[in-house]
C-alpha cells in the first residue's frame, strides 16, 4: 500500500514539476509532514528538536522542559557593496 501512494504521490509532483507554484506545494507539503511528525511525538511521548525564534536548538520534552542544545550565530541581513561592484545571479 505504501509503494502504491508513494507512486501516486510522485506522479503527482511530476504534473507540477515545471510550474511556478512547485516550489509552493513542496514548502506546504514539508509543513504538513512537520506538523504530523510533532504530533505523532506527542502522541508516542518522545521530545521533538527545533529552532526556536532565538536561533536556539532546543529539545521540547514530553513533561514541558526545554534542554539549549546549541544557540546558533545571528544571520547577516545587510550587505554592503562598493559602488559599481557587479552581481551575478543564476536562474532557477
Amino acid at each position: 500500500m505504501r509503494n502504491l501512494n508513494s507512486h501516486r504521490i510522485k506522479k503527482g509532483l511530476e504534473s507540477v514539476e515545471d510550474s511556478k507554484e512547485y516550489g509552493v506545494i513542496l514548502q506546504e507539503i514539508a509543513r504538513e509532514a512537520g506538523e504530523e511528525a510533532v504530533l505523532e511525538a506527542k502522541i508516542l511521548k518522545i521530545p521533538i528538536t527545533y529552532l526556536n525564534a532565538s536561533r536556539q536548538v532546543v529539545k521540547e520534552f514530553p513533561d514541558g522542559r526545554i534542554e539549549i542544545i546549541k544557540q546558533l550565530p545571528a544571520l547577516k541581513t545587510h550587505r554592503s557593496f562598493a559602488k559599481g561592484t557587479v552581481l551575478y545571479a543564476r536562474k532557477g
